[in-house]
């Protein structure tokens, strides 16, 4: 059922005369961290690093394991923060 929430999203959103962008993973993952084909630790610390955004961890009152990758929460803040940034940076250019 929530498959198709994103399909009446896209069709409301046409509906009131919206401009739809889909944008693919990794054009996502190329944009945020330099690379289509990144991981979601990579893309955390693309995060970090190249966008100086602080460590979640800490935050969110996580503790960072070597062996696990990046839990939801964490994966959920940095995937929402790269897909704004990729917006921005398409709008920009067109």
């Amino acid at each position: 059922m929530l498959k198709e929430l994103g399909g009446c999203l896209r069709m409301f959103l046409c509906l009131m005369k919206h401009r739809i962008m889909e944008i693919p993973p990794t054009t996502i993952k190329k944009i945020f961290s330099n690379a289509g084909s990144s991981k979601k630790d990579d893309m955390y610390t693309a995060f970090e690093t190249r966008h100086h955004m602080p460590d979640l961890f800490p935050l969110l009152n996580l503790t960072k394991t070597k062996y696990k990758h990046t839990p939801h929460p964490v994966e959920d803040i940095v995937d929402a923060f790269a897909i704004t940034l990729t917006t921005l940076h398409l709008f920009e250019r067109s």
